[in-house]
Parts: structure tokens; C-alpha cells; sequence
């Protein structure tokens, strides 16, 4: 099943999601601080993005994107930062979003 990327939540997106930080109130708060939004869905599974990108032509050195994830999936995450990257917004993966790390 392949990702759908869209700048608007689909209608099913409050169904789908399991955190406060990737309702849409929180990406239009958000717009107001300088991030654009970005809901990653495929299937039951959601992620929510946010990107800071305040010089467009320095894209890469001054952006930031923060991926909200609905759950853990590595399958998920990973094909979610491949998209980030072909679209070449750059993950920060110190600031939030990371998957817990397990010990063993």
C-alpha cells in the first residue's frame, strides 16, 4: 500500500491518529509560528508533519521537519523519511519524532 501525502487532512484523519500533536488545530496553530503542514497516511496508519522551511532558496541548510507518527511502525517511519527526503525536506531526528530506542 502506497503513502498518500496531501497538505489537507482527509475526512477519516481524527480516526486514524492517536496523539493530540497531529490534530489539525495543531498544524494551523502551527502555520501561525512559520510551519506548513503535511499528512502522510496509508492505511490505519498516520503521520503528521511539520515543516520550517523560513528561506525556500536555502531549503536544505535552514529548514526542519518534525514527523508525528501515529505508532512505531519502522516500516511506516522509514518510507515516510524516504518521502521526505526525495522531496528534500531534511528530518531532524534530535528535536522529536524519533522512535523510542530499545535496549537489546
Amino acid at each position: 500500500m502506497n503513502l498518500t501525502v496531501s497538505s489537507v487532512y482527509s475526512p477519516r484523519w481524527d480516526q486514524i491518529i492517536r496523539h493530540a500533536i497531529q490534530l489539525p488545530s495543531f498544524a494551523l496553530a502551527s502555520r501561525h509560528l512559520g510551519y506548513r503542514s503535511l499528512f502522510i497516511e496509508r492505511g490505519h496508519q498516520a503521520a503528521s508533519v511539520q515543516v520550517r522551511d523560513p528561506l525556500p532558496r536555502l531549503g536544505w541548510w535552514l529548514s526542519r521537519t518534525y514527523v508525528y507518527p501515529s505508532e512505531w511502525d519502522t516500516g511506516f517511519f522509514a518510507e515516510t523519511l524516504e518521502l521526505l527526503k526525495h522531496r528534500r525536506l531534511p528530518y531532524q531526528p534530535e528535536r522529536g519524532g524519533d522512535p523510542p530506542r530499545h535496549n537489546g
